[in-house]
């Protein structure tokens, strides 16, 4: 029998973040906390003030729609690996629609 593209892309996702992605738990506002696995991309930049240069480091996670159906503003992302809890700074779709795109920022507190 054979399986459409789309059935084959969303198995080979799951395969992937459950072999190669970061454990994570996500607590979202009034809700109990949801543990899976996610893409976490620890990323860094350099920022340049003019009077001097510093390196900033820059989180985001990429979370399958299937594992999480709606993330929001409110939610905290705790990040398993670093023990650091975040909070989304942005939140979009990617281009499949399959995967909610988050850039994190240190919970404050």
């Amino acid at each position: 029998m054979p399986s459409t593209l789309d059935a084959l892309t969303d198995r080979l996702d799951e395969t992937t973040v459950r072999i190669l992605g970061d454990p994570i738990t996500v607590t979202r506002d009034g809700g109990s906390p949801i543990s899976i696995m996610a893409f976490v991309d620890h990323g860094e930049r350099v920022r340049d003030y003019g009077f001097t240069t510093v390196v900033e480091g820059d989180r985001a996670v990429a979370i399958r729609k299937a594992d999480l159906a709606e993330i929001d503003r409110f939610a905290i992302v705790h990040l398993a690996q670093i023990g650091l809890d975040c909070v989304p700074r942005e939140i979009r779709d990617d281009e499949s629609g399959r995967w909610h795109l988050v850039a994190l920022k240190r919970k404050p507190g």
